[in-house]
């Protein structure tokens, strides 16, 4: 019912973005990713990477018009995140996230590109131009950084997410919904 109720909020907040656009889903190592390709293909590609606990069709709204006006753009739910991708057991069994991009990229024949990401997508925006410089044209990374170690991570996410989820009553665990879930978070009831 969750997963419905999400989906369906995401599709709205697709169709209020007011322009034409093709979802796909691509099978990868990883699981399947979903993507929201934008603009005319014969523009240069922008790959575009979301915050934690956000999706592509509410983190890029208020951008995608102006940005597919000069760039064709393929908005990727990170797998694993609060969009349409669904990881499988390699996803948490060992992520790679620079194969994961070669493996995006290479679906959409995309040789080289522009990428943009904020927060966890600005991490991934960076990491990839760092790991594969000669596929990246330019990188915008906003509001974020390559963390210094795993325990940097580990405590960010605990910040975001404690004291909810370490004290996993039922009161708890509604606030925890309702801090993740966005514009559906109006529509749910204590």
């Amino acid at each position: 019912m969750w997963k419905q109720l999400i989906y369906e909020s995401y599709d709205k907040l697709l169709k209020s973005w007011g322009i034409d656009f093709e979802e796909r889903d691509i099978e990868t190592t990883f699981g399947s990713t979903h993507i929201i390709r934008v603009g005319d293909p014969t523009l240069p590609p922008l790959l575009l990477f979301h915050g934690t606990a956000d999706n592509s069709a509410m983190m890029w709204i208020y951008n995608i018009r102006m940005l597919s006006g000069k760039f064709f753009i393929i908005a990727v739910d990170a797998v694993g995140g609060s969009g349409k991708s669904e990881p499988n057991y390699n996803y948490y069994k060992n992520f790679n996230q620079i194969v994961w991009i070669d493996e995006l990229l290479a679906s959409s024949e995309i040789h080289r590109t522009n990428i943009a990401g904020v927060s966890y997508g600005a991490y991934l925006s960076y990491y990839y131009a760092l790991k594969r410089p000669n596929k990246v044209e330019k990188a915008i990374c906003m509001a974020g950084r390559i963390p210094s170690s795993q325990f940097e991570v580990i405590s960010k996410m605990m910040t975001a997410f404690l004291p909810e989820a370490l004290f996993p009553t039922e009161k708890n665990c509604k606030k925890l919904l309702r801090k993740l879930s966005g514009p559906i978070r109006k529509q749910l009831r204590d």
